[in-house]
């Protein structure tokens, strides 16, 4: 069958795959015309496989680059793809994520002070809330510097897909 499969990719000038890729499509397994695979059901997760040829070079740079932000290649490259190629290290993420906690517990002694305060001002007591008028003034600074820092965070960790766990490379 070899001989009579290439003679006929090479009176179409296309490979010996293209013909049997045609041939499996014809008979209703492997790729449909329309690029889907026709006996493929989509996965209960909805995910899919995706090959990518790349250089040996290549492929190094792109599993040491996934390894140093901590996640796996295939998470590592939708984050590029959704970051314009900008994926944050672990260390960056940590970073922030950290940043996030120091500034919630900010918010968290703010919102104490506000509720001590109310309750002074609901007592009469304003010499005693005198002393949270500094505290007040930075008030709006300081929550636009939280929902900024929040919304940074909350936007890097936006694909829900991606795992923090690192796996070893399979190229190095």
């Amino acid at each position: 069958m070899k001989p009579a499969l290439t003679a006929r990719a090479a009176a179409r000038g296309v490979s010996a795959s293209v013909v049997v890729r045609e041939a499996l499509a014809a008979a209703g397994v492997g790729e449909a015309p329309d690029g889907q695979a026709a006996d493929s059901t989509p996965s209960p997760a909805g995910r899919v496989r995706v090959g990518m040829r790349l250089a040996v070079a290549e492929a190094r740079e792109l599993s040491a680059r996934a390894a140093a932000a901590g996640l796996p290649v295939g998470a590592y490259v939708v984050a590029a793809m959704r970051a314009g190629g900008d994926v944050p290290s672990a260390d960056q993420r940590a970073a922030c994520i950290a940043a996030l906690t120091r500034s919630n517990a900010e918010m968290a002694v703010m919102s104490r002070n506000i509720a001590h305060l109310a309750a002074l001002l609901r007592h009469g007591t304003v010499d005693a809330a005198k002393q949270y008028r500094e505290s007040l003034d930075m008030l709006n600074k300081d929550v636009r510097t939280h929902l900024a820092l929040s919304a940074e965070v909350l936007a890097e960790r936006r694909p829900q897909t991606l795992p923090t766990i690192s796996r070893r490379s399979r190229y190095g």
